[in-house]
């Protein structure tokens, strides 16, 4: 496949540029992605570096989608274990693969409800298997486990005893519960502002419930403030 056939000039002296860095200053619409690509492909096809040589970084999962895409179509290479991606999804799948050298001893798991149903509440794609089979992974490394836990204001004593013992039964190092806020200009507080009850944002601090509770407030409180009293305990005796 001839790579360099349907390049503008322009393109093309910026796809040959010899193997080494190089600044390419290109408008909206002018084949950024498609220069790119092909000077990837280029490179690989010429034998100047391997595809496993490579590292494209890209600022949105689409566009990284859409350079893997299409060197396939240009190449004959297996493009799935290539470092083409966001830098927060090369930077983690690099942490995952190089953990222990890092020093890294514990990691965060957003669990933030126990049950699909309420994640599912919460619009989240992730399901409670997953968060639980993560952290086995996890476990298996040596990798201590953060939980972060989202205390629901619809909580009542019963839901509150169910997270704690949760948390028990799956022996979670360090878990971090902070109660619902529908945070000014989200989606969710455009959800919940009928149940919004304080306006202002000095409250707005992940441990204040702005919206109705299901509870007494004072109970609510009382139930809460216990729990992370334990969870404390839980901790320092772990």
């Amino acid at each position: 496949m001839n790579l360099l056939q349907n390049l503008n000039e322009q393109q093309l002296a910026a796809v040959t540029l010899p193997n080494q860095s190089a600044l390419i200053l290109a408008g909206a619409g002018s084949g950024k992605t498609r220069v790119l690509t092909t000077r990837i492909a280029w490179l690989i096809q010429t034998g100047q570096m391997s595809p496993q040589s490579v590292l494209a970084v890209t600022f949105t999962n689409k566009a990284a989608k859409e350079m893997m895409t299409r060197l396939s179509a240009m190449l004959p290479i297996n493009t799935r274990g290539m470092w083409i991606g966001t830098f927060h999804g090369l930077c983690n799948r690099f942490l995952r693969a190089h953990w222990k050298q890092a020093g890294l001893a514990a990691a965060v798991i957003g669990f933030e409800e126990i049950s699909d149903a309420a994640l599912a509440r919460l619009n989240k794609r992730s399901s409670l298997a997953v968060n639980i089979a993560a952290m086995g992974i996890l476990k298996d490394l040596g990798i201590r486990v953060i939980g972060d836990f989202i205390v629901d204001p619809e909580y009542t004593e019963a839901d509150f005893d169910a997270l704690e013992r949760f948390v028990a039964a799956h022996a979670i190092d360090l878990p971090l519960p902070s109660i619902l806020t529908p945070l000014p200009g989200t989606p969710l507080h455009r959800e919940m502002r009928h149940k919004i009850t304080i306006q202002d944002l000095d409250y707005y601090t992940f441990t204040n419930a702005v919206c109705l509770t299901r509870m007494e407030p004072k109970l609510f409180y009382q139930a809460y403030a216990a729990m992370l009293k334990r969870f404390l305990k839980h901790i320092s005796h772990g």
